[in-house]
């Protein structure tokens, strides 16, 4: 009897395998023989799924925000976190426990915008860095215009992680930046306001310190 292939898993499995190596060895010098080798199939096998190596980092990027965002909220889910406060923490741990993933994608998003430019590159960024931020602003109950600057935040601390990392750990700058979250947390419950006013206060009130 042959076997059943569920084709869209197996897609997923040789995508999980190219992911780590673009990431190591960079997508331009990657052929198509070499992802063959590596995922362990025949080079037609691989053009059956993909018609070309643009499309396999195109649906990459799909994949590697898809799964990620799955796994955050089965631990949102297995945790049964009630406060806003346990929410974050919660966020902030798993963000520190992917920091090398993270640091991947970067190297990816620098290919993407070596192959395509700055505009079409936009254009695919944009979506993901949605998916994300729309995530963030279900689970913590906060507003786009809140939730993106988080995101971004959070995506320059990855980025310093990468390219400077001698200086503050990335778990240190994490562990800040829950701290003043924490602050606006807690300042929320004691004036019973509007957290998100409250949260750009405390900002711009540590920012004005450090000035």
């Amino acid at each position: 009897m042959p076997k059943i292939v569920n084709h869209e898993e197996y897609r997923r499995e040789l995508l999980k395998k190219c992911f780590y190596l673009f990431c190591s060895k960079g997508y331009a010098k990657v052929t198509m023989r070499e992802i063959a080798i590596e995922t362990g199939v025949s080079t037609g096998a691989i053009y059956h799924y993909f018609s070309k190596k643009q499309n396999i980092l195109e649906e990459m990027f799909k994949y590697i925000v898809e799964t990620n965002v799955e796994e955050y909220l089965r631990r949102v889910k297995n945790s049964k976190t009630d406060t806003l406060e346990e929410r974050l923490y919660l966020l902030f741990d798993f963000v520190v426990d992917f920091e090398e993933h993270y640091k991947n994608v970067l190297l990816l998003v620098i290919d993407l915008f070596r192959i395509y430019g700055s505009d079409e590159t936009e254009k695919i960024i944009s979506k993901f860095s949605k998916y994300y931020i729309d995530t963030m602003s279900r689970q913590l109950n906060l507003p786009d215009q809140l939730a993106q600057p988080l995101f971004i935040y959070i995506v320059g601390l990855v980025f310093q992680s990468l390219v400077t990392p001698n200086q503050t750990s990335f778990s240190e700058n994490m562990s800040g930046l829950k701290n003043i979250l924490k602050a606006v947390v807690l300042k929320s419950d004691e004036l019973d306001g509007d957290s998100n006013i409250v949260l750009f206060n405390t900002i711009f009130e540590k920012s004005s310190k450090r000035n």
